[in-house]
């Protein structure tokens, strides 16, 4: 899975090691990001445009949503993509309802969990993990 990731980061005009997910599988690992050690099929030198990533996602203030994001982990490509996406599907499509917490990542401060808007949802092994018992 690295390894794929790590191509399709580059055919959309990225190096690994700006992709934080894939940074931080290779230097676990638990996957090959290095495109040396890769064997590709085809010419990926062909795509040369950077291709735009999605920006961080503001949900209208009127749903009251706060979403906590670790300083150490909490990528976009991980764990907090998959809670915007989530999100997207529940606000946008079903017409949902907002006042809730998501806390996901990992390196929390004190600060960061202050004024925590009930329900929390807790998204993934690491911040249960790191801020379970707290929250």
């Amino acid at each position: 899975m690295v390894a794929v990731d790590t191509v399709g980061a580059k055919i959309l005009g990225y190096d690994r090691n700006e992709i934080k997910h894939l940074t931080i599988a290779t230097e676990m690992g638990v996957g090959c990001g290095n495109l040396d050690e890769i064997e590709i099929v085809g010419n990926i030198k062909q795509f040369k445009p950077r291709v735009p990533h999605a920006k961080e996602r503001i949900y209208p203030p009127e749903l009251n949503i706060k979403i906590v994001a670790g300083k150490e982990m909490a990528c976009r490509e991980g764990c907090l993509g998959q809670v915007e996406s989530m999100l997207d599907t529940l606000l946008f499509d079903a017409n949902g309802q907002g006042n809730f917490t998501i806390v996901a990542g990992k390196g929390f401060s004190k600060s960061d969990l202050k004024d925590l808007q009930e329900p929390i949802v807790v998204v993934g092994d690491c911040p249960t993990e790191e801020i379970g018992s707290y929250v």
